[in-house]
């Protein structure tokens, strides 16, 4: 790739491009989009795995006198802690703040003289892209809006109104802002991609940077389950479609230099 120096262009070492790999292979690309249809069908065909994985956050209490029979009251405790409150809020905003670095980032090296369809922009805009299309887009432009499944604290075994919508299946319940699939956990997860920018000279480092980006992923959908925001299946659906369309992106991003003349 070439960079330009003071009015010079050099060619950029192949070591100080950000590494996509795996998630630039084929095989990931399948592995992940199988993943994530087999996830849905398995959350769809046994609900109980949903029911039963909200049911460890929730603290059921008697109901009172204006409860009906065969009522479920209580709540989720941790919604009710304002140290976990605060954490959501910092853990919520993070991806969106990462996002926002990157852009600037980018736009200052295209300024800079760094070619606009070069490998590097185009690995760049693979990780920016993905947040714009997957939490943008497809998770709380489509899924949230259109989908309908009430949340855990919403629905009627949980002390909520509202009937229990197995994964994946659209219904009327909830009308703005639903539970599937999660809008922060997809966020999340995709603080792995921008993990994968890291260039091949820093590979000591991936694994590490991938650990911590993965427990900040695994921590933000534990807390929307412990506040009975959503279901098992929302984050774990959510998590797979962000590394689905990053995988994509990365797939064609890797090879299109190549098709350059």
């Amino acid at each position: 790739m070439r960079q330009r120096t003071h009015g010079k262009v050099r060619m950029k070492p192949a070591s100080d491009l950000p590494d996509l790999s795996p998630f630039s292979e084929v095989t990931t690309a399948l592995l992940l989009t199988v993943a994530l249809l087999a996830a849905l069908l398995a959350f769809h065909f046994f609900p109980g795995v949903d029911r039963a994985a909200a049911a460890l956050f929730f603290d059921e209490t008697a109901c009172g006198s204006a409860k009906g029979a065969g009522s479920v009251c209580g709540f989720f405790p941790a919604g009710e802690m304002a140290p976990m409150r605060a954490l959501r809020q910092f853990l919520q905003h993070l991806p969106a703040a990462c996002a926002a670095g990157l852009a600037a980032a980018a736009l200052t090296r295209l300024r800079m003289g760094e070619e606009f369809w070069g490998p590097w922009a185009l690995r760049v805009g693979a990780v920016f892209w993905t947040y714009v299309l997957s939490v943008g887009l497809i998770v709380n432009g489509i899924f949230k809006e259109l989908w309908g499944r009430p949340r855990p604290v919403q629905t009627d075994i949980f002390g909520g109104p509202l009937p229990f919508v197995p994964a994946g299946e659209i219904s009327a319940y909830c009308q703005s802002n639903c539970s599937f699939i999660s809008g922060e956990a997809a966020a999340s997860a995709w603080l792995i991609c921008l993990v994968a920018l890291l260039p091949r000279q820093y590979a000591g480092l991936r694994p590490f940077a991938f650990a911590v980006a993965a427990f900040v992923a695994v921590l933000t959908s534990g807390l929307r389950m412990s506040f009975g925001g959503h279901y098992l299946s929302d984050v774990v659906l959510a998590s797979l479609a962000t590394l689905v369309v990053f995988s994509l992106l990365a797939v064609a991003a890797v090879r299109f230099p190549r098709t350059q003349s």
